[in-house]
């Protein structure tokens, strides 16, 4: 019991690890203050929470989405204890509760966190499910965009860009009719006799 107490320690370090996992310099799980890692000695939860943590991206005109979760939302309100609708336990509780119970031996302690291990991945699985949600909205926004681009693009080829054949034919008649001003002008202008002799 007590190695299986050491190999929860670990999971407990691995999971601060996740909690403060960044994509491009900012923390996933920080709110809104994605420059500072959310999680601190284990399982301490420092980054912000509510409405001023969400991350809002606006995918159409006045159609915003909410695109983060915070680490409160997603680690530490994860276990209902005491059956009232609101969660009050962090994973990192419940994970310190484990390996506290497996170094002191006490099985029925372990066998009581079990259940509360089940609430835990099925917020986990809810939040997985809601983020998949969004992106699925997300990228049937990008496709509309693309869809509604490439309509553009070719609305404007229709108005704007010219008929290659159509204008080196036209260009070609100008020429000619210019070349045959400048013939006919050469040949009414000729010099005569005259013209030298003032």
């Amino acid at each position: 019991m007590e190695a299986l107490a050491a190999e929860v320690e670990q999971l407990i370090s691995e999971m601060a690890e996740i909690a403060n996992s960044s994509y491009g310099g900012r923390f996933i799980f920080a709110g809104s203050e994605v420059t500072e890692a959310p999680f601190i000695n284990n399982g301490e939860y420092i980054g912000n929470s509510g409405p001023e943590a969400e991350l809002n991206w606006e995918i159409a005109p006045q159609v915003t989405i909410t695109v983060n979760e915070n680490g409160e939302t997603v680690f530490d309100q994860a276990i209902d204890v005491d059956s009232d609708g609101t969660p009050e336990k962090s994973i990192f509780s419940l994970l310190n509760e484990l390996a506290t119970a497996l170094n002191s031996h006490d099985n029925a302690a372990v066998s009581g966190t079990l259940g509360q291990f089940d609430q835990a991945i099925d917020h986990i699985l809810n939040i997985r499910a809601t983020l998949g949600a969004r992106s699925n909205r997300m990228e049937m926004a990008t496709a509309r965009l693309d869809d509604t681009q490439i309509g553009l693009t070719k609305t404007m080829s229709k108005l704007e860009d010219i008929d290659l054949a159509e204008t080196v034919m036209n260009y070609k008649t100008q020429e000619n009719v210019y070349r045959a001003s400048l013939s006919t002008g050469a040949m009414v202008l000729q010099p005569s006799l005259i013209d030298y002799l003032r």
